[in-house]
């Protein structure tokens, strides 16, 4: 019988392994899988780590949502809430513009004043409100005409037009407030024009130098959105006086190299110029001051006071004279009628034609202006030719500078 021997044979041993190392294998994959548990442990923390951060994103993403919505909201409610109230003031300017709403009229101006139209819609299209932009605008700028047309020379305003440019500086004499206006009108303001208020509350604006002297004449809105061009004057000058009464604008002397004894008049009705009388010495005449149907003359160039009788068309001059052939202005304060001159005072009765009394005046140092001061609460105020509004205390003989129109 054959044997068989088995020669490839390994030791037991041999297939198992050193017992040291077989343990040392168990221990390291046991360590494997406890590093690999650990790792699965902390891989579930990051991803509830990340689960939490991400609710946490999504919670106070909703959070700055609904925070911003009710930003949004409260910004809409804002706008609603200003627009209404900016109709309701219209309406009420609307129903009763003779009342006491001088200040919905500010208000309602510095609303017009900064925002334009494109503005308005844009707010409305940003917040969806249902209101009509242009609408909004029309009705406050009817509101406005409503208002300039019923004041008249109520309004009590100075002006003083920044020359070389479409701005004017208006200081409401009543209220102690100042403005700044940029008219939409083409004509740039004339260096030494003269203007005056009429009737209805526009300004008339006429003469002026911007390198030659001009006779171009336009009539203005007080709200400056427009200006109208009418007929040129006769002659041309700056330094003119100028006055309304009875439908006539009333132009005296001015300057046009030489000085001027030249006058005429505008009627506003038939929007025409007529020659008038000439004045007896040429001269730059400040605001003319009315008094009892005749206008008070005086200026640069004479120490003579010239008084324009309107019903005969005619000049005389007075026997009294002023201290000096400077700048003077003039207004009548009760029975008499003051003459300034810088820190001179010069008080005269016209109907006793009595002598000049003379007294010195504190504080003054410039008595240039266009146009005859505006009483208010027993003071006295002009614009001079630097834009300072003036304010004079004829009692206790004080003047002071109130504001300044110049930007």
């Amino acid at each position: 019988m054959r044997s068989h021997t088995c020669t490839s044979a390994l030791p037991l041993d041999s297939l198992l392994g050193d017992p040291y190392e077989f343990h040392s294998r168990q221990r390291f994959l046991l360590s494997l899988l406890t590093e690999l548990h650990k790792a699965r442990s902390q891989l579930d923390r990051k991803e509830s780590d990340i689960e939490r951060f991400y609710n946490d994103i999504v919670a106070r993403a909703e959070e700055y949502r609904q925070r911003d919505k009710s930003y949004f909201a409260h910004m809409r409610a804002a706008v609603e809430h200003h627009l209404a109230s900016m109709l309701r003031r219209v309406e009420e300017l609307r129903r009763d513009p003779q009342g006491e709403i001088d200040h919905l009229v500010d208000e309602l101006l510095a609303d017009r004043d900064t925002l334009r139209s494109e503005d308005v819609a844009n707010a409305l299209k940003l917040y969806n409100v249902e209101i009509d932009a242009t609408d909004v605008l029309r009705r406050l700028e009817a509101a406005v005409e409503i208002y300039y047309e019923n004041s008249g020379l109520n309004a009590q305003l100075l002006f003083f037009f920044i020359p070389g440019s479409n701005i004017a500086g208006i200081y409401d004499v009543s209220r102690g407030q100042k403005r700044f206006v940029r008219g939409t009108f083409p004509l740039l303001f004339k260096q030494d024009a003269t203007w005056c208020l009429l009737p209805n509350g526009s300004i008339f604006y006429c003469g002026g130098f911007d390198g030659s002297y001009s006779r171009e004449a336009m009539i203005l809105n007080l709200n400056f959105k427009n200006g109208t061009m009418v007929s040129q004057m006769l002659s041309s000058r700056k330094w003119a006086g100028l006055a309304c009464d009875d439908g006539w604008v009333y132009v005296f002397g001015g300057c046009a190299g030489p000085w001027l004894k030249k006058c005429e008049r505008y009627s506003l009705h038939d929007k025409s110029w007529t020659a008038i009388a000439d004045m007896n010495e040429g001269r730059a005449v400040s605001g003319p001051t009315y008094w009892k149907r005749k206008f008070i003359l005086c200026g640069y160039n004479s120490m003579h006071i010239e008084i324009f009788d309107i019903e005969s068309g005619t000049f005389f001059t007075v026997p009294q004279e002023l201290a000096n052939p400077h700048d003077v202005l003039s207004f009548v304060h009760g029975e008499q009628v003051v003459f300034l001159q810088k820190e001179k005072m010069m008080l005269l009765n016209l109907e006793a034609n009595v002598s000049m009394e003379v007294q010195n005046i504190a504080n003054l140092s410039q008595t240039y202006t266009r146009i005859s001061p505006l009483k208010h609460d027993q003071l006295y105020y002009y614009v001079d030719d630097r834009g300072r509004v003036w304010s004079i205390n004829v009692e206790v003989q004080l003047a002071n500078v109130e504001d300044i129109l110049t930007l």
